[in-house]
C-alpha cells in the first residue's frame, strides 16, 4: 500500500504541475503585455502551489480523531464563511461567492466540500459503531441541507455536488431506500425551483438542449468549447498553439480548460488526462476496500467521489453532455481555494491510510 500511496501522490502533483502550465499559457496569451504580466502570473500560480502544500501537510500529519472531536468547530466554520460571503463577499463575473483575503481570493463553497464528507464520515461511523439506526442522521441530513441551500443562491452547481456527495455517502452506509427516494426527489424538486427562479439557469438548460440555435447568445460558450475540442483533431495543434484561448473561449483558463487542452493535445492527450483521473480514483478505491477502519473507510470513499464527481462533471459540461454548471476541473483548473482543497483532501485521503495502517500492525 506505501507504493500505491506513492504513485496516488505522484498522479495528484503530475495533475497539478500540468494544470499551471495550462492555465500560465492561457492567461499570459490572454494579457496586453505578456512580458509585464508574466511574473505576476507566475507568482499567483506559486503562491497558490504553497498555500496547497502547507494545505496537504497539514491535513497528511493532523490527527484525525482530534479533528473528529473538533468536528462542531469545523461545521461552525462553514456556516460563518458562507454567510459572511453574503455580507462581505466579492462578486466576480455576476456571482458573489469569494472573500478577499488580498493575498487570494477564498471560496467558502469549496472549503464545504471536505468539511461536509469529514463531517458525514464521522457522524456516519459513530452511529453504527454505537448500534444506532442510521434513521438518527435527520439532523445531519439538515446541516448539509443547509449548506446546499445557502451555497445554492450563489452556485448551484457546487449545491449539487454537496447534495450529490451527501446522498451517494448515505447510500454507501446502507441508508434506508424508501427514505432515500424521498431526499432525491426533493432533491431535484429543489434543483429545478433554482433553475425556474433565475432567468440565466433557464437560458443555460435551452443552450444546453441546442447551443447550436443560440451559438451566438446562451450557446457561445458550449459551442465554442467544441469547436476547440474538434480543431485538436487526433494529435492536437501542438503546446501553445491553440487558437480558441485567444479570447475566444469564456473561462478558458477555469471551468473549460480541457477544451483547450484538447486544442492542443488533440485527442490522445486528453484520453492520457482521463486515464490519470482513472488512476487516481482507482488508487482511491483500493485505499478504501482495505480500510478496516469504517470511518477511514468513508471518508476515503467520501473524498475519491468527491473529486470523480467533479471531474465527469466538468468534463460533462465542456463537452455539452451536461448543462453548465461552473465545476472546475480538479488540479487543474485556476482556482486558489480549489486548489487548496484537493490537496487537503488528497493529504486526509494519505492520512487515513496511513492511521489504518497502524492500527493493522498495533
Amino acid at each position: 500500500m506505501d507504493r500505491a500511496a506513492k504513485i496516488y501522490f505522484m498522479i495528484a502533483f503530475l495533475l497539478t504541475v500540468f494544470g499551471m502550465v495550462m492555465v500560465f499559457d492561457v492567461k499570459v496569451f490572454n494579457s496586453a503585455s505578456a512580458d509585464t504580466i508574466a511574473l505576476v502570473q507566475l507568482r499567483s500560480l506559486w503562491a497558490n502551489l504553497i498555500i496547497a502544500a502547507a494545505a496537504f501537510a497539514a491535513a497528511c500529519t493532523v490527527k484525525l480523531e482530534m479533528l473528529r472531536k473538533n468536528v462542531v468547530w469545523m461545521i461552525l466554520l462553514g456556516f460563518g464563511l458562507l454567510i459572511l460571503t453574503f455580507i462581505i463577499g466579492t462578486t466576480v463575473n455576476g456571482s458573489k461567492r469569494w472573500i478577499n483575503l488580498y493575498f487570494m481570493m477564498l471560496q467558502p463553497s469549496e472549503l464545504i466540500k471536505v468539511i461536509g464528507v469529514f463531517y458525514l464520515s464521522s457522524i456516519i461511523e459513530s452511529k453504527i459503531k454505537n448500534g444506532e439506526k442510521l434513521k438518527e442522521l435527520f439532523f445531519p441530513l439538515i446541516i448539509m441541507g443547509l449548506f446546499a441551500l445557502l451555497i445554492a443562491i450563489e452556485d448551484l452547481g457546487t449545491a449539487v455536488l454537496v447534495f450529490g456527495i451527501s446522498f451517494l455517502m448515505l447510500l454507501i452506509a446502507g441508508y434506508n431506500k424508501k427514505v432515500m427516494a424521498v431526499i432525491a426527489v426533493l432533491g431535484a424538486i429543489g434543483f429545478v425551483c433554482f433553475v425556474l427562479v433565475a432567468g440565466y439557469r433557464v437560458d443555460r438548460v435551452r443552450s444546453f438542449v441546442n447551443p447550436w440555435a443560440v451559438a451566438q447568445k446562451e450557446g457561445y460558450q458550449n459551442v465554442q468549447s467544441l469547436a476547440a475540442i474538434g480543431m485538436g483533431g487526433l494529435y492536437g495543434k501542438g503546446f501553445g498553439n491553440s487558437i480558441k484561448k485567444l479570447g475566444t473561449l469564456p473561462e478558458a483558463h477555469t471551468d473549460f480548460i480541457f477544451a483547450v487542452i484538447c486544442e492542443e493535445f488533440g485527442l490522445i492527450g486528453s484520453i492520457v488526462l482521463i486515464l490519470l483521473y482513472t488512476a487516481l480514483l482507482g488508487l482511491g478505491v483500493y485505499f478504501a476496500r482495505k480500510m478496516r477502519n469504517r470511518f477511514n473507510f468513508y471518508l476515503i470513499s467520501g473524498y475519491t467521489l468527491l473529486i470523480g464527481m467533479q471531474t465527469f462533471v466538468n468534463l460533462g459540461v465542456v463537452t455539452s453532455s451536461l448543462p453548465n454548471k461552473g465545476v472546475p476541473l480538479p488540479f487543474i483548473s485556476y482556482g486558489g481555494t480549489a486548489l487548496v482543497v484537493n490537496w487537503a483532501m488528497v493529504g486526509l485521503v494519505l492520512n487515513a491510510v496511513m492511521s489504518d495502517k497502524r492500527e493493522q500492525i498495533s
